[in-house]
């Protein structure tokens, strides 16, 4: 990757879910995790991919994609197959493909770049109390990045948010304590063998890290996703509540309720959804979770 360019798959202005206020959110590409409910795909791996729209494809009365494509990685079947494997993501079929069904998903932007989206709305964050989120994927995987960005907005005064899984060595989260006003921490499981089991990594190191950044005085919104029988179960509810009570400086939860908003992306970008039937939590489960958080005296918010 180009010095002082970060790998970014999205940008999302005028966001109301990631933060107070109206703000941008930048995604930055690449994440440790595996969480199998993850419903961006397209952030887990920090290089760019190549996603296909079957609903701007021509089909066979256009196929200079499969022509052009150097590693022989695409074949005709339902509709078109990515041989992952051979593919190395160098953009020549979306060069080619004339309605943009191919696509590649991540580029490089500068630092300049995303500091004049970041000031396009600058007159938003004024009013709502709102500013930059940085979200991903896991922003941590690029730090350097992330620390001119949020300097730079630090001096421009526009206020900053980071949404993190917390798994990074506090070597890497310890220096940019200073220019992050707000932290969106995941918490997903507290039982360390279930955490391994559905994300892939022990959850240790991010507890450890919650904490440290809790008794350096940042400000810190807790994230729980709610996933029907995996940790919305009254074991981890509960084991997530005695938890917080430890760290009394965090007020807000925010419960984010499993959707299938990711489903055809996985199958666009030739992954494996292992999610399928796996319906949201319905309104009475949500309802009982919310109760439990506000009897704690938490501020608790529900979303997606």
């Amino acid at each position: 990757m180009k010095t002082g360019c970060g790998m970014i798959f999205d940008v999302r202005r005028f966001s109301v879910n990631d933060g107070p206020g109206i703000r941008t959110t930048v995604f930055f590409k690449g994440c440790p995790l595996r969480c199998v409910w993850c419903h961006n795909p397209e952030g887990l791996d920090i290089e760019p991919e190549v996603f296909w729209d079957e609903r701007r494809c021509m089909g066979s009365s256009h196929h200079q994609c499969t022509v052009v494509c150097p590693k022989n990685a695409l074949h005709k079947g339902k509709g078109w197959e990515l041989d992952k494997k051979m593919c190395d993501s160098c953009g020549e079929c979306a060069r080619q493909c004339p309605t943009g069904a191919f696509q590649i998903i991540g580029s490089r932007m500068t630092i300049d770049e995303l500091v004049v989206l970041i000031e396009k709305d600058r007159v938003f964050y004024d009013n709502s109390g709102g500013g930059a989120t940085f979200s991903g994927g896991e922003p941590l995987m690029q730090p350097e990045f992330l620390r001119r960005i949020l300097l730079l907005c630090k001096e421009k005064g526009i206020p900053t948010a980071v949404d993190t899984c917390g798994y990074a060595e506090w070597s890497v989260m310890e220096p940019l304590l200073e220019d992050i006003d707000l932290f969106l921490y995941d918490l997903k499981l507290i039982d360390d063998t279930q955490h391994k089991k559905y994300t892939g990594v022990s959850n240790k190191r991010i507890l450890e890290n919650l904490r440290k950044i809790v008794n350096a005085g940042k400000p810190v919104n807790i994230r729980i996703p709610l996933i029907s029988g995996i940790t919305d179960t009254e074991q981890n509810i509960f084991a997530m509540a005695e938890l917080l009570k430890t760290m009394p400086s965090i007020k807000q939860i925010s419960l984010l309720n499993f959707h299938k908003g990711g489903e055809q992306k996985y199958r666009r970008m030739g992954r494996t959804y292992s999610m399928k039937g796996k319906k949201p939590l319905e309104e009475q489960g949500i309802n009982r979770i919310k109760a439990l958080f506000e009897k704690n005296r938490y501020s608790v918010s529900v979303g997606e």
